[in-house]
Formats: C-alpha cells, sequence, structure tokens
C-alpha cells in the first residue's frame, strides 16, 4: 500500500495547516514540518485550479533543490473558489465570520492541489480537485462558537466527503 512506501521516505511537510497535520497523522504517517515563508500571490489570469497547482509547485520548488537521498517533501493549497474568484484566507475571525455568512447556503468549491517532490525534482502533482459544497447552518452570535463551528463543520464535511 502507498502509505506503507512512505515509511522508507523522510516525509517532509511543508505546511502550517492544522488540517493537514491532522490528515496524515490520522493515515499513520510520520512527517516532519517544514517552516518555510512563501508569498502565495498568483497572476489575476489564473483561474480556480490553476492557482492551487501554481501554488503547490511554487511551495516545492522553493525547497526541492534542498533534498537530501531520502526524502520526500509533501506541498499542497487549497482555496475557496466561488463566483468565479479564489476568496483568500481570512486575516481574522471578523473576516472569516463575513466569508462564512457569504457562502453559507451558497454554492462553492473547495480546490485543493498537491506536490511531492523527492531527489531535487517534482514527481507528482495532484491538481484540480474540487469539492462542491452548499453548507447551509445557523451561525451563532458567540465569535469562540463560530470560530468552532468553522472547525467542525469543515472537519464533519471532510470526512463524510472525501
Amino acid at each position: 500500500m502507498f502509505f506503507e512506501k512512505l515509511k522508507n521516505y523522510n516525509v517532509l511537510l511543508a505546511s502550517g495547516s492544522k488540517r493537514r497535520h491532522e490528515l496524515l497523522n490520522q493515515l499513520g504517517v510520520k512527517f516532519k514540518i517544514v517552516n518555510q515563508d512563501v508569498e502565495e500571490s498568483f497572476s489575476n489570469d489564473l483561474r480556480c485550479s490553476e492557482i492551487t497547482d501554481y501554488l503547490a509547485k511554487k511551495k516545492s520548488s522553493l525547497l526541492v533543490e534542498k533534498l537530501k537521498k531520502n526524502d520526500l517533501l509533501i506541498t499542497s493549497d487549497t482555496i475557496v473558489w466561488h463566483k468565479n474568484r479564489s476568496l483568500g484566507k481570512p486575516k481574522n475571525r471578523d473576516e472569516a465570520l463575513n466569508i462564512l455568512k457569504k457562502l453559507n447556503g451558497k454554492k462553492h468549491h473547495l480546490v485543493s492541489s498537491v506536490c511531492i517532490s523527492k531527489n531535487g525534482k517534482m514527481i507528482f502533482d495532484w491538481g484540480n480537485n474540487k469539492i462542491v459544497a452548499n453548507n447551509q447552518f445557523e451561525i451563532p452570535t458567540d465569535v469562540d462558537t463560530q470560530i468552532n463551528l468553522i472547525g467542525y463543520e469543515v472537519d464533519n464535511f471532510e470526512q463524510n466527503n472525501l
């Protein structure tokens, strides 16, 4: 199985995403987190999965030449695509709540791309992966409850739909 083969590598995850850390832990993959500062900018000409493909590869390209023989680097990017544009990552709780309100009950896409690199080159990229969501839920007035709900809804949706 694929995950058994990963035991032969020093798996490096270039991501600060708690969701990605949890996912690899749940799959039983041992990994180290690689910190990197990547400007997640992209051309306005890119659309939907082109954005996540570009950013996942960009994140890999900054580290790929530093890999040792037994290293396997995983980079990824995810966006929310709504009304023909990327919504971007919220900068604070209020912005996160506003995004939730905007998406509540409306069709939107969660788009992800993954890039795997070893021996100084990218060996796999998996893009154009979309999940169509149309979640509708009551948004509570308490900010802490709102943030917890966001995490629960995402976790619940991922577990039931992936």
